[in-house]
């Protein structure tokens, strides 16, 4: 930057000063109240449920899962149950061993809530190889691409649905500056 070049982050941000322009995809308040909505309905408004995360640093996901939080603090949500927060480092392998141990510590999980494309997948196949396609459903964030194998609104499909952020935030973007 001293030397006139642009710094820019995306998604996960660092310190103001770091960096030239953040672009910020979802509004945390708005994504964490859309999956506690999608939470509850997929979990037919009651019984136990986790989150699945990238790394207990990625300060993007902490913000969302703050956001899920504060908004399950509303009385609609008194029969949910958030049992856990896994966390799988961004990789297939750590996701999915921390979606076997999320199926077998709650075997009454009814949903995991995933933060990434990386965790959705990860969770979606130990669920098909777990044949627990129509008792534990995923749902959180996800590239249409990557998930196309496993969403759908049928019994048999593990995703109902996936988020790729706020696509009413892009409208009207205006960059953040120091």
């Amino acid at each position: 930057m001293e030397r006139g070049i642009s710094v820019i982050t995306l998604d996960g941000d660092t310190e103001p000063g770091s960096r030239s322009i953040y672009v910020k995809p979802v509004d945390d308040k708005l994504l964490g109240k859309e999956l506690a909505k999608e939470v509850y309905l997929h979990c037919g408004h009651r019984g136990q449920w986790a989150v699945l995360s990238a790394a207990s640093r990625s300060a993007n996901q902490n913000e969302w899962i703050y956001a899920i939080k504060e908004e399950l603090q509303e009385p609609v949500y008194r029969e949910l149950r958030l049992v856990d927060i896994a966390y799988g480092n961004g990789e297939y392998e750590k996701a999915a061993g921390e979606t076997r141990r999320l199926l077998e510590t709650y075997p009454d999980l009814k949903l995991i809530c995933s933060l990434s494309t990386t965790g959705s997948l990860a969770a979606a196949d130990v669920i098909k190889e777990e044949k627990k396609e129509g008792e534990v459903k995923v749902i959180g964030l996800g590239l249409p691409g990557e998930m196309a194998g496993v969403t759908g609104t049928g019994e048999e499909d593990v995703c109902p649905v996936l988020y790729v952020w706020d696509q009413e935030r892009w409208e009207g973007w205006q960059p953040t500056f120091p």
